[in-house]
């Protein structure tokens, strides 16, 4: 008649919420009440403060980001260049979406010479 298999399953998820139920029963224990409320208010403070945190996180990565980029703009240095091989119309003309690349030479504040296109 009443065999175990005939109950419907519970899982533990659904024991653990209904053995923190607010319900008056009066077996639940004092630390059961207890143990729920203080999981309450930590559950409260984390929601409540997550935006706070996530918005500290935020202006710290933004702040790192920008004194990364002031210290890649430090670096730069403006050089003159020499233009070796101008880039020729036929090239220009046989592909519309690159545009014309000349060969320049110029050297680098350490002295070093450096040729690209």
């Amino acid at each position: 008649m009443g065999s175990k298999d005939d109950s419907p399953s519970t899982t533990s998820l659904a024991r653990w919420v209904r053995g923190r139920a607010p319900d008056g029963n009066p077996l639940r224990r004092a630390t059961d009440r207890l143990e729920t409320a203080v999981l309450a208010v930590l559950v409260i403070t984390f929601l409540a403060a997550a935006p706070f945190v996530a918005q500290a996180c935020g202006a710290a990565a933004r702040e790192a980001a920008h004194q990364a980029q002031l210290a890649q703009e430090a670096s730069l240095r403006q050089v003159p260049a020499l233009v070796i091989k101008n880039a020729s119309s036929a090239q220009a003309t046989v592909s519309t979406l690159s545009t014309p690349k000349a060969q320049v030479r110029w050297r680098s504040p350490s002295g070093s010479t450096s040729t690209a296109r």
